[in-house]
């Protein structure tokens, strides 16, 4: 029996529980690590010759964290204007900002 075939699906809750409280880590990091062990695992199982119980990945009995949604910003009409003419008019040969009008200028097409 290999190392992998020891490690249970508590053990691999524990240690994910455990870096979460010694390191103050966030839900969205522990289910990364979550995510990074499961595919070393996946990995092990097909390409290693590791044999798990039933043929299946410990992490698959590992719960996830509950994430936050991220919060969404929206840009003003001043900071698209902006962007526009730093990224998009600055390297157009053809346009220049003072034959574009603004975007805030600009009325909708449909």
């Amino acid at each position: 029996m290999s190392y992998f075939e020891a490690i249970s699906s508590a053990d691999l809750s524990s240690f994910i529980a455990l870096q979460v409280q010694s390191r103050g880590l966030s839900p969205k990091t522990a289910n990364r690590y979550r995510e990074i062990l499961c595919r070393l695992f996946n990995w092990a199982m097909n390409e290693g010759g590791i044999k798990l119980p039933g043929d299946r990945n410990p992490l698959d009995r590992v719960a996830r964290y509950k994430e936050r949604a991220g919060e969404i910003r929206f840009l003003t009409l001043q900071q698209i204007d902006d962007r526009l003419r730093s990224r998009s008019l600055s390297t157009c040969s053809a346009c220049s900002p003072s034959t574009s009008p603004p975007v805030s200028d600009r009325s909708p097409t449909r």
